[in-house]
C-alpha cells in the first residue's frame, strides 16, 4: 500500500484567476515597439486574446502582442483586468522601461 503523498508528483496548481503580463522589447529603440507577453491560465480568455490581435507562441507558451511602446502597458493591463483577471508582473518599473523607448 502506498502512503499518501509518496510516489506522487503533484506540482502546485497555478491560481486560475491570475493572468501574468510580462513586458519585453521587440526590435530596437528606433522602432519604439514592445512585445507584451501574456501567460498563466489563459484558456478561458484565449478567444478574447486572439480577437485583440495577440498570437500564441507555442514554444514559449505565451500570447504575444507587438505594440507601440507609448502607453501600451497600461492600456493592456486595464483591458486584461476588464476580463476579470488579476494581473501580476507589471508595475512602475516596466512602465519606466517602456517610457525609455518613446
Amino acid at each position: 500500500m502506498t502512503k499518501p503523498g509518496i510516489g506522487h508528483n503533484n506540482p502546485p496548481q497555478e491560481n486560475p484567476e491570475k493572468v501574468e503580463l510580462v513586458i519585453r522589447v521587440s526590435g530596437n529603440r528606433a522602432e519604439k515597439t514592445a512585445d507584451l507577453e501574456v501567460s498563466g491560465n489563459t484558456f478561458d480568455v484565449k478567444d478574447s486574446l486572439k480577437a485583440r490581435g495577440y498570437r500564441y507562441d507555442g514554444q514559449d507558451k505565451v500570447w504575444v502582442l507587438v505594440v507601440a511602446a507609448e502607453g501600451a502597458g497600461d492600456v493592456e493591463v486595464r483591458w486584461l483586468r476588464g476580463l476579470g483577471h488579476e494581473v501580476v508582473g507589471y508595475g512602475a518599473a516596466e512602465q519606466r522601461y517602456l517610457d525609455q523607448l518613446k
